[in-house]
């Protein structure tokens, strides 16, 4: 029965975030990239981890691409391993996976302590 509510919940929130207006979802990803970008900076972080956005999602996919530009910053993705994930580098190609999350290949890599 528990189980039940959640899924409610969770399409119940789908719903809403499919709904909001593209501009404003434009403006609203841009913001938060900024403050993602500005705070990455201010910390002098080097390896960093964050994830492949689903369309309902803020779009981090600029900030990801302008990260890989700078060489003293690396940038982790989780990876699904059955029901829990590890840690791989960003890399292209990136792979369509359960739920149509994209992911890139696996990899026996083992991340960096991220900081």
């Amino acid at each position: 029965m528990k189980n039940d509510h959640k899924s409610d919940f969770r399409k119940s929130c789908i719903k809403r975030l499919e709904f909001t207006s593209l501009f404003l979802k434009y403006y609203k990803n841009k913001i938060i990239v900024k403050k993602l970008e500005e705070f990455i900076k201010r910390s002098d972080s080097r390896n960093i981890l964050l994830y492949i956005p689903m369309d309902i999602e803020v779009d981090v996919k600029p900030l990801i691409k302008s990260l890989r530009k700078t060489k003293k910053r690396e940038v982790y993705v989780p990876f699904m391993q059955g029901d829990s994930f590890k840690i791989v580098k960003y890399r292209l190609p990136l792979h369509k996976k359960r739920f149509g999350i994209k992911e890139p290949n696996n990899s026996f890599f083992k991340a960096k302590k991220l900081t």
